[in-house]
This record gives structure tokens, sequence and C-alpha cells, in this order.
């Protein structure tokens, strides 16, 4: 099968694990990466849960399994169009390479939600409101948090679902990431400035992977966070520069008026510009611009259009741990393919 061409569109976790399983079984692989780096939004991010594993331990591991001869990396090279003609993809790069693939696998992967659409909270509007993102990369570059005024703070409240299970922004879905982001965010920063208090608002918490519950538990009777349950309807700021929410605590039934130092808000998972331009072009749209699976169950890796692949969060809110092992399922249902298309 040496003479199959396979492109990957993508090169972060989904993508670069999709080539490296592929590589291991044999086949050639280009992985197509629009940035000069590698390892997509896992390298802006800090530490992993549910173990608080450094993540630049998982990006290390990808890139090194990456180094096989099997595989070719084109840095700072997008997909700028890309046509079906009959058995086999056309596709065009932003440095004009014209590459013909008898297979395409979109790891295209995910956005975060911009967090200004949520006017009521203030994000670029208010100093220090910041998105869970900013959270992690201020983390890794500083290891620790402070408001924009460089000052510790000392109240901090995080908001959950913002841009997730929410209608008003057309977003129904949950992004299955952000409560227990919300929870690892707030034992780091207790853990670093054991002197603050730490606030989770939150419509109900979702801990839906193994050894989530268990975090969740420690951030309450280990590292005392709190949580209150209602959603957050206005963030302002005061004269003083802090930052004034009110919300409702659902359980109480009571509205609730806190200021706080810092307002972090756990941003949802939405469709890269990249992923909702192959979903639209094939006709292969998922609800919210993902890309559609053929089978939910049966083929998740395959998308209606022939030869071509989904992977990762191409197809909707994944953890890393469901990423990776989707990346690993992709590369054996496209090596079946492969087999199966070359007997007929």
């Amino acid at each position: 099968m040496s003479n199959k061409k396979i492109v990957v569109i993508g090169g972060g976790p989904g993508g670069l694990e999709t080539a490296n399983a592929l590589a291991r079984l044999g086949y050639s692989v280009e992985v197509l990466e629009k940035e000069e780096v590698l390892g997509g939004h896992i390298r802006h991010w800090y530490k992993l849960f549910p173990n608080l594993k450094d993540a630049d331990e998982v990006i290390d591991f990808l890139k090194e399994r990456a180094k096989n001869p099997n595989i070719t990396i084109s840095m700072g090279e997008a997909m700028s169009e890309m046509t079906k003609n009959g058995n086999t993809f056309e596709i065009k790069t932003s440095k004009g390479r014209d590459i013909t693939a008898d297979v395409v696998i979109a790891a295209t992967g995910f956005e975060a939600f911009k967090a200004e659409r949520k006017e009521e909270f203030g994000y670029s509007v208010y100093n220090n409101v910041f998105t869970s993102v900013e959270i992690e990369e201020m983390l890794r570059s500083k290891g620790t948090v402070t408001t924009r005024e460089g000052k510790v703070p000392q109240t901090v409240a995080i908001v959950h679902c913002v841009g997730s299970r929410d209608e008003k922004v057309g977003n129904f879905y949950c992004s299955r990431v952000c409560c227990i982001c919300g929870v690892k965010q707030a034992i780091e920063i207790r853990k670093l400035l054991p002197d603050s208090q730490v606030f989770n608002y939150y419509m109900d918490m979702r801990m839906t992977g193994q050894y989530f519950e268990e975090l969740y538990r420690e951030s309450q009777e280990k590292w005392g966070v709190h949580y209150i349950r209602g959603r957050v309807s206005e963030a302002s700021q005061t004269i003083d520069g802090m930052i004034q929410i009110k919300a409702e605590d659902t359980l109480l039934a009571k509205p609730v008026i806190k200021k706080v130092d810092m307002l972090i808000l756990m941003v949802a998972i939405e469709a890269s510009p990249s992923t909702a331009q192959i979903a639209k072009q094939f006709d292969i749209e998922y609800d919210y611009g993902f890309i559609r699976s053929r089978d939910r169950h049966n083929e998740d890796q395959y998308t209606p259009v022939d030869g071509m692949f989904a992977v990762g969060t191409a197809k909707g809110p994944q953890t890393l741990k469901e990423t990776l092992a989707d990346a690993r399922a992709t590369a054996e249902q496209v090596a079946e393919y492969l087999k199966t298309s070359s007997n007929e």
C-alpha cells in the first residue's frame, strides 16, 4: 500500500496520533499543519485533568512518535481548497502546492468560543475578566495567576457553560470539558494562592470521566473550593476595579451579589473554521458546523464521503483522552478502507 497517499489535515493531538498510528502500520502519511508549531490547543495548556499531568509531556510524546520516517510534516501550510475527483482528492495548499490524496483525514480540531459574544460578562470590556484559555496560558508562562495589573487575587469566580448549553448563542450542546476544567483550575489557584477564595458558578456539574468525580470532591474537601448552583446574569466593574457578579443561587432560591478580583469564563468548544469549511463544502455538516460521521456507533471515524475520515473534535466536543483513542481507531479504519478498496 506504499503507493497510496494519505493526508492528515491538522497537527494537533488527533492529527499527530492518527499519523503515528498509520505510520506504525507501514503507511506513508503527510500532515498539513497551518501553524509553525505542532500540538494544537494543548500547547497552550498547563496541566491536564484528572491527574494534573504536565501538558508538555503529552506534546513531547506525540512529537517524538512523529519522527517516524513514514511521516512527513508540512509546517505553516494549510489546506486552502479541496475537491473530490473520482476516488482521489485534489488539495491545494496555502503555499501553492497541489496534492493528490487517496485518503484525507480531517483533524481540524476546534475553536474556543469567543467570550465577547456573551456581552453580559464584560469580557474585553473589564480588565479582569479572563477566559479559561487565558488562565492556562498564564499558568504556563508565569507559573501563577495574577490580575492584569499584576496583583495577586484574593477572590476568584469561575463561570461554567460560557457558550455551551446556551440558547442565546445557538449552542445547545455540552462541551464536555468545561466542568472538569473549572475544577482543575480552581485547585491550581488554591494551591498557588492558599489565602484566596475560589467560587464556581455552575448549572450542574457533569463529572463524566474516570476520576473526574474524585477530583471534584478533592477540590471541596482538600482545597475548600466553593460551588454555587446558578447562572450568572451579569458582571460589571465597580469603582475600585473589582468585578461585581449578579447571580441566583438556585439551591437556596436567593439572589447572590459578589465582588471578586478576577472572573474566569469557561469557554465552549466550537467547530474550527477549517472544520466548518470541509463540512459545508462536502455537504457533511453535523449540528453546529462539526463534521458528520457515517454512523455514530458503528462507523464513527468514516464520513459519508468515501475516502474521507474525521477524528477528534472535528466531529464534536471530546476530551484529550477520547481524541487520542479516536485517532488510533481512525488509523485502523483507514487501513481497512485502503485494503478493501485495493481489492475491488
